[in-house]
């Protein structure tokens, strides 16, 4: 892996979904609540509402990229973790919204690194608009702040 600019922020959050779609504001609510905890020295926090190609470039300059949304699931609050560990079957498209394997792949083959990146996300089954989230996402945001904190103090952030 290349090393990331001595510059830029050793950890990259970036918190997205719609906070006006229910429970898709999820990564937001989350990066939100993180802020106050964290040295913004070390790490970016970003609150945006989808995954832009865009984004390859200062996933590239991050010693890691911590991702926080909502998905589709059958058992709302339940938490995944998960390693991102290798472009998206598809061919990198460079759409308006890309996903975590084609943001992988993009940072990959325009910035020449291997990102370490992970997934925090929460199976959700309310995307109806309107602002809140339902009381079983809620419920489980503090323990994704923690988790997330864990991640960012495991890279040295």
């Amino acid at each position: 892996m290349t090393s990331p600019d001595d510059h830029a922020p050793r950890v990259l959050v970036i918190g997205y979904g719609n906070p006006l779609r229910g429970d898709d504001g999820f990564g937001p609510t989350v990066a939100s609540r993180l802020i106050p905890h964290v040295d913004t020295d070390q790490v970016e926090v970003l609150i945006i509402q989808q995954l832009t190609p865009d984004l390859a470039e200062p996933v590239s300059r991050a010693a890691r990229t911590i991702l926080i949304d909502a998905r589709v699931g059958d058992s709302p609050g339940k938490l995944h973790v998960e390693r991102i560990t290798r472009p998206a079957e598809a061919p990198v498209t460079y759409q308006h919204h890309v996903d975590p394997g084609v943001l992988f792949g993009a940072a990959q083959s325009l910035y020449g690194v291997t990102p370490d990146m992970i997934l925090i996300s929460v199976e959700a089954n309310q995307f109806d608009a309107g602002e809140g989230l339902s009381p079983a996402v809620a419920a489980a945001v503090d323990e994704a702040v923690a988790l997330v904190l864990e991640a960012i103090h495991s890279a040295g952030g």
